[in-house]
């Protein structure tokens, strides 16, 4: 009998620790309090509470993406708005696409705790964390890797005597400023204190759309040309130049020698297809920039100056449609 109850009592025994907390001392991170455990000054953390072991690890990691993702985001329209104060450079040029933060978590060195059971809860919880120190080390040279890009171009622009290339130069640098501004946030998530040392990069990647203002200033183009009527084309092309950005003057450093032909076939009456042959040579002289542009479309007359009257409108037209977007692309790309 006495062998039989202690059997029963073993029994129980086993089954009592079985159904028990997980083994092991009762981690703090589990309590209430649990971030006394991963102090924000050393740690980016989650906690994941769930059905099961591997639930829970997935839901911390789940957690922490969602907090970098939301804080990263954020933090770049910020600083997209602070940028744009310095230029009238459109936002939308700057703002990234939604950064795949899930897909770089892993990049940070994601820690997890081992999984807790607790038995009052029926839960399992686990802990995600990221130590910022060994993070920081893991991270810095994406940062360095996009600011060398930002500063390729920056130092081009700074070495550039022709201001409609120094523009094509800053706004190359502008874009590379678009990844180095993303490093910089996750940066500034890991390890705050240590990102600091890249302020003077932030304020000079803020005075870029500044800088690009100032030097489309210095594109001053006087309009030279030949074979015009009434002054429609001329006209066309100072608006086209401004939508560019740029202005117009008598006395410009650039400037642009167009010719207008109206390409006329037959005798009354008679047919043209106007045609505009534009360059545009920069302060040292040298041909920066040509454009060409024919309408396709026969105007019919019994007079060249009543073709030129009703076809001439429609260059100016497709010149104030096309010249300013391929000047853009021009400063771009160059």
């Amino acid at each position: 009998m006495i062998k039989k109850l202690l059997f029963i009592l073993s029994i129980l025994f086993l089954f009592s620790s079985c159904a028990s907390d997980s083994t092991g001392e009762f981690p703090l991170w589990v309590s209430s309090d649990w971030k006394n455990s991963f102090p924000d000054s050393e740690y980016l953390s989650s906690r994941g509470i769930s059905s099961s072991a591997e639930l829970s690890k997935t839901e911390a990691l789940s957690q922490i993406a969602r907090y970098i993702n939301t804080s990263v985001n954020s933090n770049l329209l910020t600083s997209v708005r602070s940028i744009n104060k310095g230029g009238e450079i459109d936002e939308s040029t700057l703002i990234q696409n939604d950064v795949a933060v899930s897909s770089q978590v892993s990049l940070f060195g994601v820690e997890f705790t081992e999984p807790y059971y607790f038995k009052s809860e029926k839960k399992w919880y686990c802990v995600a964390y990221i130590n910022r120190n060994k993070a920081w080390e893991q991270y810095v040279p994406k940062i360095e890797d996009a600011k060398n890009s930002f500063y390729g171009f920056y130092n081009e622009a700074q070495g550039e005597n022709e201001p409609i290339f120094v523009i094509g130069y800053y706004k190359k640098a502008l874009e590379k400023g678009k990844d180095f501004l993303t490093a910089l946030e996750y940066g500034r998530l890991i390890h705050p204190a240590k990102e600091k040392q890249y302020s003077s990069d932030r304020n000079l990647l803020a005075r870029i759309p500044s800088l690009i203002e100032s030097e489309k200033q210095q594109v001053n183009i006087a309009i030279k040309i030949e074979g015009d009527y009434n002054e429609i084309i001329k006209t066309s092309l100072e608006k086209a130049f401004k939508n560019a950005g740029f202005s117009v003057s008598q006395k410009g450093i650039y400037s642009a020698n167009v010719l207008v032909k109206h390409n006329s076939d037959g005798k009354e009456p008679l047919a043209v297809f106007p045609s505009i042959d534009l360059t545009i040579s920069g302060v040292e002289k040298r041909t920066v920039y040509s454009y060409k542009e024919r309408i396709s479309e026969r105007t019919v007359a019994f007079s060249l100056e009543s073709a030129q009257k009703k076809s001439y409108p429609k260059l100016a037209s497709k010149i104030e449609d096309t010249l300013p977007r391929e000047l853009k692309e021009f400063t771009e790309s160059n």
